[in-house]
């Protein structure tokens, strides 16, 4: 080997026997063959870690919140012959024990699709908005957590935080939380995660073992506060749109000429316990609808009264057991819901 080649080159004193140096070969060709060889190597590497690590960013890309200023979530709700399809939306925040929450509302949604490819917009709304809850997210820790005002689920508290899903957890989790419990053990487990293009965007989708998913940024199959329990027969819940803006923008529309809250002067007693009173005014027009029903939708009680009702309507209240339930109040251009307790 050439004293002066090793110097210049000297990976080329161990890697190369002399014989291999043609003679006619200047030092600087040889060293300027290996030091192209050993950069093309590098960009080799560089490409490939690149890619991995490209690759790797795809599919656990920034995490997508939930709780987003104007997000609509429309929501398909049948429960056998009933419908209840309604929107969830966020409006406005609010600070509680010194942490920021969005406020969720719902909307009753009058439409009498009875399968959610015929739930289309324009969607028209009925009443005004009622605050079901409170909901954030921990960043970076990529859990949601909830208030409930009402109680989507038996397991969970009015009033008091609860963690509605933790999007960080990977395939053989449990899903924590009230929404995924019953008597406070978990029975949905993570099937599998992936990455897909949902609602205009690429985000995690975590399958579960009882049958739905829970999508990063928009939540389960019923909207933010989502249960995993298994399914009803005869009860479908689904989101059929998904939506960040205004009303308008998300395609909803009031319902022509809304009669005025005020035709229902009052509802007591409430908390309740026999029968709950509800005493109207003059605005109603046409049969009026009362229905009963717990949060899963579940109808205890439906009275039809006619266009010129008496001035006190009178719900029984007798095969109620304690709890929240929801009195629905509807004639042709008017439905609205109040949270009655029954003790």
């Amino acid at each position: 080997m050439i004293p002066e080649l090793c110097n210049t080159c000297p990976e080329l004193c161990m890697k190369c026997p002399e014989s291999c140096i043609a003679p006619h070969k200047k030092r600087t060709d040889i060293c300027s063959i290996s030091f192209s060889i050993n950069l093309n190597a590098m960009i080799r590497r560089f490409t490939l870690l690149l890619s991995v690590f490209m690759t790797t960013f795809d599919v656990h890309g920034q995490y997508e919140p939930m709780a987003v200023e104007g997000a609509h979530w429309v929501v398909f709700d049948k429960v056998a012959d009933s419908i209840y399809h309604h929107l969830l939306k966020i409006e406005g925040d609010t600070t509680v024990n010194g942490e920021m929450y969005k406020k969720v509302y719902r909307l009753e949604i009058q439409s009498n699709a009875a399968l959610p490819q015929d739930f289309l917009p324009p969607y028209y709304y009925n009443g005004a908005p009622q605050l079901v809850g409170l909901i954030r997210d921990g960043v970076p820790s990529e859990i949601v957590y909830g208030v409930f005002f009402t109680t989507p689920f038996s397991e969970c508290s009015i009033g008091e935080e609860e963690l509605v899903h933790d999007f960080s957890l990977t395939a053989g989790s449990y899903l924590p939380g009230c929404l995924h419990q019953e008597q406070g053990v978990s029975f949905a487990e993570i099937d599998s995660i992936k990455n897909e293009f949902v609602w205009g965007k690429q985000r995690e989708v975590q399958f579960v073992s009882t049958g739905y998913r829970f999508i990063e940024g928009v939540g389960g199959n019923a909207g933010p506060f989502s249960s995993s329990s298994y399914t009803v027969p005869g009860v479908v819940a689904e989101v059929v749109d998904y939506c960040i803006g205004t009303d308008s923008d998300c395609g909803l529309e009031p319902v022509g000429t809304i009669e005025a809250l005020t035709s229902i002067h009052s509802i007591y007693p409430n908390p309740a316990g026999k029968s709950i009173n509800i005493e109207f005014g003059n605005g109603y027009k046409g049969n009026i609808q009362i229905r009963l029903t717990d949060v899963s939708g579940r109808i205890f009680n439906e009275i039809t009264i006619g266009p010129a009702p008496a001035s006190t309507v009178s719900v029984p209240l007798d095969e109620v057991h304690s709890g929240i339930y929801f009195l629905n109040i509807q004639s042709v251009k008017l439905s609205t819901n109040h949270r009655i307790v029954v003790r």
